[in-house]
């Protein structure tokens, strides 16, 4: 009777000691990380701020940012105030926001494992006093609310993540340091509601925005336009993308006498996909020259955005930069976030088009084999805006 068992003990019995093992991984994880909290001990500030704005973000988000990073400097000059955004974000805040010094770090860094790396983003932040931290990244992971606590500040406006471990430290530790702002969202909201937690945050220093709409990003056109259409069709992630029966529709009302190209858009990974759907465009609109861009700098595709007869996009970058830049543009918004970074307009020449459905604010766990909220979207309903927008 005991041999049979001898296999299910060990199994059990081993099973404890794996556990045991990952439990003392983590503890020795955990204090490597504790280690990292806080500025470096005897760091001295050798840059000195009256203001810095934290915002490490992806393009979009920082582009929707940029009328709130201005507002967060205040009546101070830009170069008295610090930028700290993203790698990946840095050549716009070039673009968008000349004239701020600029920090540039990893968007995404993991303490637990990359400490080697997070210990000289330390200590370059650590290099850094400012009278006031303001935060404009609302959505801070453990290596964000780190670099929060690296920076030598006087006070600090965010908004308060109540179930953060880090956030629940720097309130303890530095005692007035941080200042818990707990964001309640408008009922009704007339705007994203990323720029009603950029509003709360700045309410609190002076002097702070009129309104939500004084958060509202522009940007100038240049009055040269050509008759190109620029079509973005795919998201960061495979669930925003426009399929192509959608995007054939899309395009439909823009016929040779209005455009005389149409450039698909987007970064060099998607290159096969666009080429894919440029020959399915050219079949189906035999009438349309098309080509795929995919090489062109950052600066080049503001440009291309900017002198562009229209824009076709799902939610992404180029979607809240033809916004900005008030171009006519028709764009596919899924339900995953709905609300949160769009839809948002500055004129009647942007179109936003969605499907509502009960499963809204899924945050991209689309319960469906594809996205209803994207697939079933009816542009017959909203013919009426396209062509106010194509008019205007």
């Amino acid at each position: 009777m005991l041999r049979p068992e001898l296999p299910g003990a060990a199994s059990a019995f081993y099973g404890r000691i794996l556990n045991a093992v990952k439990w003392l991984r983590r503890i020795k994880s955990q204090r490597a990380y504790n280690r990292l909290r806080g500025h470096m001990p005897g760091a001295e500030a050798t840059r000195a701020y009256k203001r810095v704005i934290f915002k490490p973000d992806r393009l979009g988000d920082l582009l929707l940012s940029s009328a709130s990073i201005r507002a967060a400097c205040g009546n101070h000059p830009p170069e008295q105030c610090l930028l700290i955004v993203s790698e990946v974000a840095e050549p716009l805040a070039e673009i968008l926001l000349p004239g701020f010094p600029r920090l540039a770090i990893p968007f995404d860094c993991r303490p637990r494992k990359e400490q080697e790396k997070c210990a000289k983003i330390r200590a370059q932040l650590s290099a850094i006093a400012c009278d006031e931290l303001i935060c404009l990244r609302h959505q801070r992971s453990d290596f964000f609310s780190l670099c929060l606590s690296w920076i030598q500040a006087k006070s600090i406006h965010a908004l308060a993540l109540p179930s953060s471990q880090d956030e629940d430290w720097l309130r303890k530790s530095e005692s007035g340091w941080l200042k818990p702002l707990v964001f309640t969202p408008p009922t009704t909201p007339t705007q994203p509601t990323e720029l009603y937690r950029h509003l709360a945050v700045l309410s609190q220093i002076s002097p702070a925005p009129a309104n939500v709409e004084a958060l509202l990003p522009q940007m100038p056109a240049p009055e040269d336009t050509n008759a190109t259409l620029i079509v973005s069709p795919l998201g960061s992630e495979p669930i925003r993308d426009i399929p192509p029966e959608l995007l054939l529709q899309l395009v439909a009302p823009f016929t040779a006498d209005r455009i005389d190209l149409l450039r698909l858009c987007g970064s060099p990974s998607q290159e096969n996909k666009l080429t894919e759907l440029a020959a399915f465009l050219r079949e189906k609109r035999p009438d349309l020259k098309t080509e795929v861009s995919c090489r062109a700098s950052l600066k080049a595709f503001v440009e291309q955005v900017g002198q562009a007869h229209a824009v076709v996009s799902t939610d992404t970058f180029t979607a809240h930069l033809a916004t900005a830049l008030d171009k006519r543009a028709f764009i596919v918004l899924a339900g995953g976030q709905f609300g949160q970074w769009g839809p948002w307009t500055r004129s009647a020449r942007q179109v936003w088009l969605h499907h509502r459905l009960p499963c809204y604010g899924c945050d991209w766990e689309c319960p469906y084999p594809v996205p209803r909220c994207v697939h079933e979207i009816d542009v017959r309903a909203f013919a009426e805006q396209m062509r106010t927008a194509l008019d205007t």
